[in-house]
């Protein structure tokens, strides 16, 4: 875990202690502050508890698959009537040529 930044991690990289923090700092039972000084202890050499959190939080844009300007995929929102007849809900349509 000495160069955090040169392959994607997975949980196996990771002690089962500083996933548990992480879990707690994410669900707001641990601040940013108690994350970092309980994780400081799991930090190796040329690493910080910093750059556990970094590689512990996820980079939603780099997960992105399909970009929303794909001319191959079309969204819409639409209202749709309850099967059981109380009213409409409105959901979101996504249709891939």
């Amino acid at each position: 875990m000495s160069d955090l930044k040169s392959r994607r991690l997975t949980s196996s990289d990771f002690h089962p202690e500083v996933l548990r923090l992480f879990d707690a700092y994410v669900h707001g039972s641990l601040d940013r502050r108690g994350f970092l000084e309980r994780a400081a202890k799991f930090a190796v050499a040329g690493t910080s508890a910093l750059a556990l959190l970094e590689a512990l939080n996820p980079r939603f844009a780099q997960a992105q698959e399909v970009l929303p300007s794909d001319l191959r995929v079309k969204t819409e929102y639409m209202k749709i009537d309850s099967p059981q007849g109380y009213g409409k809900v409105r959901s979101f349509l996504f249709n891939h040529a």
